[in-house]
């Protein structure tokens, strides 16, 4: 039987053996006839024999369950890199409880499917388990790492752990029973609000002390917990703060440290938030709130790359005449393309989803790159040009994390620090000699010098995955 594993939590989606459980039910992402969709909700049941193809409700609202649904052939799909069959619709899983954490991570807006589709098939799968995504992490222990035996650079994920059934990762993430608990329980009275505007002032060289605080408490909501505390030692002006009531209130908001305790969106009661956030700390915590927070934070990995912003060249750009080609190319570990099957797995390294060429001006004057992180490691995933005259072009996407380097003369070349699974870093050339700073992180990663010429460059074509 084929082993599948949930792209966002790593786990196993094992086949039904008596009961029905939370992880024998899933949700494929699917292309398809009718484009990208979440299909509704599967079980994955025995006996399946070896290749034999998985069958969910194609309406997402749908369930294997219902009483008008019989697993019609249409509905059937390929999945995690699988061959598809001649079925014409294949994706990825998600277990159904982990899917419904991830819409409730992307609140008030929704999952962005088309992209995480495309997320999705831009990565390779672990080796040795085909079946589960690699996104350059161990899914917070899900995963057993090697280090000992290959370079930094390369793929470093084996398997999944055994499967023990009473372990945190077996645990629903999602039905956490306690939580309403917590809710409704009744300990001590709650912090009270601060003061208005006090103004004590503890010690001369406390440069906070002059600050009100309602002020102060502004502040203290944009710490985390931790530094909050470290605050509260070093200046007497953040001790009030403790016992804020909007402050620890703060904890449980959208991206903050509780927010995996989601319950509290739709509880507009006062509760004594320091006390549940005592009660909510790791070592308290159930195996199914634990494993909650273990998936909340996989999802805040997912985050970056569901963010980045595609940008389409403006215009006309003519690249190269038609007895021109582009001399040297640099790129990770590619795998073509197969048409037959365009979700099969990658194994390891990267794949091209999208090209763009343009010109570059022998008057460039910034040359800009952006990137994001994938695991513990940064990829360069697009470029800016801005010439003296101030034209810009974009290729790529664009990040919250840019970084730039003036250009002082003709470009002759780029010095690269790549990985398997891309450009982790960047180096240009001016007038065959000069090295601007690196642009990402080069450290760790073989670096090469083939796209170095010994006249300026032209053009540049880029091709991109995610």
């Amino acid at each position: 039987m084929r082993d599948y594993a949930c792209a966002l939590c790593g786990w196993f989606i094992p086949h039904r053996t008596d009961s029905v459980s939370w992880y024998n039910e899933f949700r494929g992402l699917c292309s398809g006839p009718e484009g990208i969709i979440l299909t509704g909700v599967g079980l994955y049941e025995d006996p399946f024999e070896q290749g034999e193809p998985l069958v969910a409700p194609i309406d997402r609202d749908g369930r294997w369950d219902d009483s008008d649904y019989n697993s019609p052939p249409e509905h059937q799909f390929a999945a995690m890199g699988e061959d598809d069959q001649g079925l014409g619709r294949y994706g990825f899983l998600f277990h159904e409880a982990c899917w419904s954490l991830l819409e409730t991570f992307f609140l008030p807006g929704a999952v962005p499917c088309e992209r995480l589709f495309d997320i999705c098939r831009s990565f390779p799968l672990v080796r040795y388990h085909e079946g589960c995504i690699s996104w350059g992490h161990d899914y917070a222990g899900a995963i057993q790492t090697n280090d000992l035996n290959i370079f930094p650079w390369e793929h470093n994920h084996e398997e999944l752990a055994e499967f023990e059934p009473h372990s945190i990762f077996s645990a629903d993430p999602y039905h956490g029973g306690e939580v309403k608990w917590l809710l409704t329980s009744v300990p001590k009275q709650p912090p009270g609000e601060l003061p208005p505007s006090s103004n004590t002032t503890y010690h001369q060289k406390d440069c906070f002390s002059s600050l009100p605080i309602e002020l102060l408490s502004t502040i203290a909501v944009e710490m985390s917990t931790c530094d909050f505390l470290n605050a509260r030692l070093a200046s007497r002006s953040f001790w009030p703060i403790f016992d804020d009531y909007h402050f620890w209130a703060s904890r449980f908001k959208p991206r903050s440290e509780r927010a995996w305790i989601f319950e509290r969106r739709d509880d507009d009661k006062r509760h004594n938030w320091r006390w549940i956030y005592r009660q909510t700390q790791t070592a308290l915590l159930s195996h199914s709130l634990e494993n909650r927070k273990r998936i909340w934070g996989l999802a805040h990995k997912l985050l970056d790359i569901a963010q980045l912003r595609w940008t389409e060249l403006a215009g006309s750009h003519p690249v190269l005449s038609p007895d021109q080609k582009m001399t040297s190319r640099a790129s990770g570990y590619l795998w073509k393309d197969n048409q037959d099957n365009p979700c099969y797995s990658l194994g390891e390294g990267c794949r091209i989803l999208h090209r763009q060429s343009v010109p570059i001006s022998p008057t460039t004057a910034h040359f800009s790159i952006f990137s994001v992180h994938l695991g513990d490691r940064v990829y360069i995933c697009g470029i800016t040009i801005t010439s003296v005259e101030g034209v810009v072009i974009n290729l790529g996407y664009q990040s919250e994390n840019k970084s730039s380097v003036e250009i002082s003369g003709e470009i002759t070349g780029f010095v690269l620090a790549i990985g398997y699974r891309g450009i982790q870093a960047i180096q240009c050339v001016i007038g065959g000699n000069q090295k601007t700073a690196w642009l990402g992180c080069p450290e760790e990663v073989p670096h090469t010098q083939c796209l170095v010429m010994s006249s300026s460059i032209t053009a540049i074509e880029a091709g991109f995955d995610v």
